[in-house]
């Protein structure tokens, strides 16, 4: 009867510990997790082949003095022709962008054989590395540099180029997840047709992209692994589709043992000895085939592996 007794009381505090582990286990990466984002690069040379010239120019640029140059090309352009105007608009605009940052050289106009353009190459190293210096300066050049009646202007270039991948990508960060997480609600409604269970999937494949992150943050710090927001936004659709996918083969299956098992604790453990082995064989080979891309030269492929 004791043996019983101490058997039916194990049972009820394995759930209990598994729930308190993962919620120390959430403890401790979160900190972790929050600074995935501060990781980040979307530069040019983060998508690039490790192995391309431009790559290795822009490491020792890095080792310089005054680190890596912000560059952008400043646009100007009517058609039918420049007229004098607005020849002096854009010479008083890059003497007023000049003024106000620290520019590596005086920037000449270079016109266009027809004379309908006229284009000003502007770079600084003032950002250095710093990605949101590098925004702001580039924001700052396209709030002076405006046309109007006719003549547009346009900033582009490398370091414009950066800036809106940048923008593109952290303002994807939320609507991707919602729309992920929006998606698997509906088809675990649509598979469960139950108002409370396709809850459990969701909550736990929440709570392991969140555990992704910190890990994510982890090698980043540890073994130098890019982060790039396309290698952050894969992961979190890879993480909720495996995991609501791992989900609904063990509900599954646990519902089956409950048809046979009367107590729930066991009919989960004979579940999950059913089905885990096909489990961690399935995500193992994910994962496998995954690191696989360790070997590609782009590095934003390269870092999207281990991710």
């Amino acid at each position: 009867m004791g043996a019983v007794r101490t058997s039916a009381r194990r049972r009820r505090a394995v759930p209990w510990l598994v729930l308190g582990l993962w919620i120390a286990v959430l403890a401790i990466a979160s900190p972790f997790a929050s600074k995935l984002a501060d990781v980040q690069r979307d530069r040019a040379v983060d998508y690039l082949p490790a192995s391309a010239d431009s790559t290795q120019v822009a490491k020792i640029q890095d080792r310089l003095p005054g680190g890596e140059a912000t560059e952008m090309v400043v646009v100007y352009h009517r058609e039918g022709g420049l007229t004098a105007a607005d020849k002096a608009t854009a010479a008083e605009q890059i003497d007023r962008i000049a003024g106000g940052h620290e520019l590596t050289g005086e920037p000449q106009g270079i016109p266009s054989k027809d004379g309908t353009t006229l284009m000003y190459p502007v770079a600084s190293t003032e950002p250095g590395q710093d990605e949101d210096k590098r925004d702001a300066l580039v924001n700052d050049v396209r709030d002076v540099a405006r046309g109007g009646d006719g003549l547009s202007v346009d900033v582009g270039g490398e370091g414009a180029l950066a800036t809106d991948a940048s923008e593109v990508y952290n303002s994807l960060d939320g609507p991707l997840l919602y729309t992920t997480a929006g998606v698997v609600a509906l088809l675990l409604i649509l598979i469960y047709r139950s108002p409370f269970l396709w809850l459990v999937p969701l909550a736990v494949a929440g709570l392991a992209d969140y555990l992704s992150m910190g890990v994510a943050y982890g090698l980043n710090q540890g073994f130098g692994t890019s982060v790039s927001g396309q290698s952050s936004g894969i992961m979190t659709i890879l993480v909720f589709g495996a995991g609501t996918d791992y989900a609904l083969l063990l509900v599954s299956r646990y519902r089956e043992e409950l048809r046979r098992i009367e107590r729930p604790y066991d009919a989960m453990v004979a579940a999950l000895r059913g089905c885990g082995p096909a489990v961690l064989a399935s995500s193992g080979t994910v994962a496998a085939g995954l690191l696989c891309l360790l070997a590609a030269d782009l590095n934003s492929s390269r870092g999207m592996g281990p991710l």
